[in-house]
């Protein structure tokens, strides 16, 4: 039995994807996940059959979306860099 998810991931800088030459803007950003159940085991389990980043961001009005197929690592390590990032810091009003 296969199931496809669908999630919004933000991310809040701009990020770049292995198989993309520039980075994508920030954003939300659609992922569907498909994946099939592994029948041998006597628990519900998935494994990951393929994912896909819509393109560009959900805000971003365009008569044209892509897919872009990514992997599951791609978009962790994403996310990460995209936590990790650093945030100038706020500026004090001067009276």
């Amino acid at each position: 039995m296969n199931r496809t998810t669908e999630t919004e991931i933000r991310f809040d800088h701009s990020f770049l994807i292995q198989s993309l030459v520039m980075p994508l803007a920030a954003g939300t950003y659609r992922l569907t996940v498909d994946e099939e159940r592994i029948e041998e085991l006597s628990f519900a389990a998935y494994r990951i059959l393929a994912a896909h980043l819509e393109i560009p961001s959900i805000e971003t009005p365009s008569l044209k979306r892509q897919h872009l197929q990514v992997t599951r690592a791609e978009i962790d390590a994403a996310l990460l860099k995209d936590q990790q990032a650093v945030r100038p810091p706020a500026t004090k009003d001067r009276v």
